[in-house]
């Protein structure tokens, strides 16, 4: 009866919320079926008025929801928020349920039921912002801290500037890797500069399907696959339809190091000794940092005068992406060649311990803290960005190496 009376009051307030959500008036005359997931499990209460308001304002205006938010708080005629009970068990419950954002009444902040009753250990846990705080530049979220974003908004239209997904702003980003693709462009094409690009595969199933397509590597300058033994024992065989595009090597972590290993390959790449070169290296972060190679160890030999380090599997927020090694590997590849200055003007660039790592901070805060839609974003950017160089190409004819 109570949750039906939330109902009501949410859709009231949606009239009064109408233009500030930019909601379809059109619409509000169709009928809407609610549905509360888990029919055998008793719900009742006004907590959940403030999120069947969000819901239904999502439907009226078509902008979808961040699947990693939740909320709790009553609402009234207004769309105002209002403090509820529980707040704690809510919190548990969010995070168990894997959201990354929580949305209070600002009347929880405080008082008897507000977050600052929380024991310390579980709010050291937590960023805990008020609107205000959230719209503002603030400290980033700590993926190594923060188990959970805690924002205390005032009314539904601030609840829904939070949980929102605005199409129009993702789009933007593409636009910022289309730019700066046209930007480097005429850069990489008229660069004299050979090199060799490293990509050290682990296991065939962290490749796209599309990079098993020679198609795929035809643009890569100078790669070199180093295949490590796993449980596929035919990887090698597999890939055997690149090897007009890439040289196929098989590299046992266990008996050698990288940097041998990228030694013996230098030494046996052919150089014609008028231009400088350089080596680039793409393999998973930690397997860098272990393996303890770094580009000043490296004795410069065979006119090889650079050695560059980048991760396909770690952001310098210190998470790990693991989609996105493909696009990442074919992106290196084409930006080896740029200078120190060059690759800190990418956008989705940064460097963490003298290794190139992914910066997902050209993504919204609200979008990256769902690491697998930050991951979605940051592909379909780099395809984007990579689409530009593809109608450019031109430059260099990339150095062989043999297998």
């Amino acid at each position: 009866r109570v949750m039906d009376e939330s109902r009501k009051v949410a859709t009231t307030a949606l009239f009064q919320c109408a233009r500030e959500l930019g909601l379809d008036m059109k619409r509000m005359e169709e009928p809407v079926h609610l549905h509360f997931m888990g029919a055998s499990t008793r719900k009742d209460g006004p907590s959940a008025g403030g999120a069947i308001g969000l819901a239904l304002a999502s439907l009226l205006c078509g902008k979808p929801l961040r699947r990693d938010v939740a909320m709790t708080g009553e609402i009234d005629t207004h769309g105002r928020i209002t403090a509820v009970g529980g707040i704690d068990l809510k919190l548990e419950t969010a995070f168990e349920a894997g959201c990354k954002t929580m949305i209070i009444p600002a009347e929880n902040l405080k008082g008897e039921e507000g977050v600052e009753r929380l024991p310390d250990s579980l709010k050291q846990e937590l960023q805990i912002l008020s609107f205000g705080q959230w719209d503002a530049p603030h400290e980033p979220f700590d993926y190594n801290h923060h188990v959970l974003q805690i924002v205390a908004v005032e009314n539904l239209v601030q609840a829904a500037r939070v949980a929102f997904v605005e199409e129009q702003e993702l789009g933007s980003l593409e636009l910022l890797f289309q730019e700066h693709a046209r930007k480097v462009a005429p850069l990489l094409r008229d660069r004299g500069l050979d090199s060799v690009f490293v990509v050290l595969l682990k296991d065939l199933e962290e490749m796209d399907p599309h990079c098993l397509e020679p198609t795929f590597w035809e643009g890569c300058q100078g790669c070199v696959l180093l295949v490590v033994p796993s449980r596929d024992q035919n990887a090698l065989q597999k890939l055997e339809p690149l090897a007009t595009h890439v040289a196929l090597r098989e590299f046992d972590p266990s008996s050698r190091s990288l940097t041998e290993t990228v030694e013996e390959l230098l030494a046996q790449t052919p150089r014609n000794g008028k231009r400088p070169a350089r080596v680039s290296i793409s393999a998973p972060f930690f397997f860098l940092q272990r393996d303890g190679i770094r580009p000043t160890a490296m004795a410069a030999q065979n006119g090889f005068v650079d050695r560059r380090l980048f991760s396909n599997n770690y952001t310098v927020q210190k998470v790990k992406i693991k989609a996105c090694k493909a696009v990442l590997n074919q992106a290196y590849s084409r930006i080896s060649s740029l200078e120190e200055q060059e690759l800190e003007e990418c956008p989705f660039l940064a460097r963490l311990e003298g290794i190139w790592v992914v910066d997902l901070s050209f993504i919204p805060e609200k979008y990256r803290l769902d690491i697998p839609r930050a991951e979605m974003i940051l592909a379909k950017c780099l395809r984007a960005w990579l689409d530009v160089l593809e109608g450019q190409k031109g430059g260099p004819q990339p150095v062989t190496a043999r297998s």
